[in-house]
């Protein structure tokens, strides 16, 4: 059976925004933060402060960047697969969107263009809408028609 994946881009667009609004949260967490361990560094010393100082500096505000970043890169990367698949889905489809061949042919021209090209489609003998295949040929030929037939329909489902 098929993987079959199914986006909701409307969805998508909406988890980005929150992957964004967290992703500022963090951004303003970090800076609160560090601009209270600075007034901290006024008023607060010995073997403690350092230590303190010290995870503040090199563990958990480097760390508060690290996820506000991770945040935005997310956004920027959900983005760009929601468009790749959509850009995807609308290939896909234009096989059956009359916008590979023209005409009245409801993508047959599509499907000849990815077979290889060759006869004309079943508009020419009385079955528009259809795929004119002609299994005059050698077997190698046929198997290699067939090949692509396979390959041009793997990612059509019903």
């Amino acid at each position: 059976m098929a993987n079959i994946v199914q986006l909701k881009y409307d969805e998508l667009t909406t988890v980005g925004k929150q992957f964004n609004t967290e992703g500022d949260d963090y951004a303003e967490l970090y800076s609160t933060t560090r601009q209270k361990v600075q007034a901290l560094y006024k008023e607060w010393i010995g073997l403690g402060a350092d230590k303190f100082f010290d995870e503040m500096e090199h563990d958990l505000l480097p760390a508060l960047q690290r996820v506000s970043k991770a945040l935005f890169y997310s956004e920027e990367v959900l983005g760009k697969i929601a468009r790749l698949i959509h850009e995807t889905d609308e290939e896909n489809a234009s096989y059956f969107k009359n916008t590979l061949g023209g005409g009245d042919d409801f993508g047959a021209a599509g499907f000849e263009s990815a077979l290889g090209g060759g006869g004309p489609g079943g508009a020419d003998f009385g079955a528009p809408g259809f795929v004119r295949l002609n299994f005059a040929c050698s077997r190698a030929t046929l198997e290699e028609g067939l090949t692509r037939l396979r390959d041009a329909t793997k990612n059509v489902t019903q």
